[in-house]
Parts: structure tokens; sequence; C-alpha cells
């Protein structure tokens, strides 16, 4: 019988030594997983502080635009007012000027003829007190 317990031990022996070997194995390619793992964590947190960093310029220039957005926006404005008083200016001297126009034409139309005394009026300034 001590002959079969030692084949069985042997076996036994064996039989750790090949599971010794499979964890130990197992043991290394964990380790150059975690390896990798730990090389694309590095990798991604590179990517992800570059991303941040072009996030907060991005951000900074949104800001920057905003601000110019709006100073535009008031130009326009503060233009649009200026435009709009103008165009009252220019109206009200055209307001004035048909004054002047419509009592002309209502001369006119009554029978006056404004065109024949100016004509008197130059020949008067022109001849007659020039003789003088």
């Amino acid at each position: 019988m001590k002959k079969n317990e030692l084949e069985g031990l042997r076996e036994k022996s064996s039989s750790l030594e090949e599971l010794c070997n499979l964890l130990t194995n197992e043991k290394h390619n964990l380790l150059n997983e975690r390896s990798v793992l730990v090389s694309q964590l590095r990798s991604v947190e590179t990517k992800f502080y570059n991303l941040e960093r072009r996030f907060t310029k991005l951000e900074e220039k949104y800001v920057g635009m905003e601000k110019e957005k709006e100073r535009r926006v008031n130009q326009v404005e503060e233009l649009h007012l200026l435009l709009l008083a103008q165009k009252e200016k220019v109206n009200e001297l055209l307001s004035k000027l048909e004054a002047p126009c419509k009592f002309s034409n209502s001369l006119e139309n009554s029978g006056f003829d404004l065109g024949h005394y100016l004509k008197k009026d130059i020949w008067y300034n022109n001849y007659v007190l020039k003789s003088f």
C-alpha cells in the first residue's frame, strides 16, 4: 500500500504543481492586463485634461463673443434711434418746404401769377434801380 500511497501523492503533487503553474501564469496575465489598463487610463486622463483645457478656452471665447454681441446689438439700437431722429428731421424739413409750395399752388389756383410778379421784380431790380 505504500506504493499506492506514494503514487497517489505523486499524482497529487503533480496536480498541485500544474495548478501552481496555471495560477502563476494567470497572475502574470493579470499583471500584464493591469499594466495595459493603467496605460489606457493614463492616456484617457491625458485626453480628458486636454479636452478640459480646450473646453475652458472655448468657454472664455464664448463669454467674449457674447459680450461683443451685446455691444454690437447696443450699437445697432443706437444707430436705429439716430436713424429715426434723422428721418423725423427730414420730415420736419419737408413739411416746412411744402408749406410755401402749397401757398404758391393755392395762389396759382386762385389766378395769381407769381412768376409774372417775380419777373417784374427782377426787371425792376436790374434796370430801374441800377439807373439811379
